[in-house]
């Protein structure tokens, strides 16, 4: 299933990241949904986190810092 807006995303993602992460997430998972097919919709949820990382650090508390900012 594809996400048309941020407030389609499952309420794990809505949760607990800011909204640039979100945009992140949704548009990894549509790319990877779109590669391998409704069959592997586990494996997009992988590549959207895995997407996600690459640009957030996650922190204790639940608190995600854009890698940007850290310098």
């Amino acid at each position: 299933m594809l996400y048309a807006t941020n407030a389609d995303l499952p309420m794990s993602v809505r949760k607990f990241l800011p909204a640039h992460g979100q945009d992140i997430y949704r548009a990894a998972f549509n790319d990877a949904y779109a590669h391998y097919g409704p069959e592997h919709e586990a494996i997009a949820h992988r590549i959207a986190w895995a997407a996600v990382k690459r640009r957030y650090l996650h922190r204790a508390a639940g608190i995600w810092v854009d890698r940007a900012r850290v310098a």
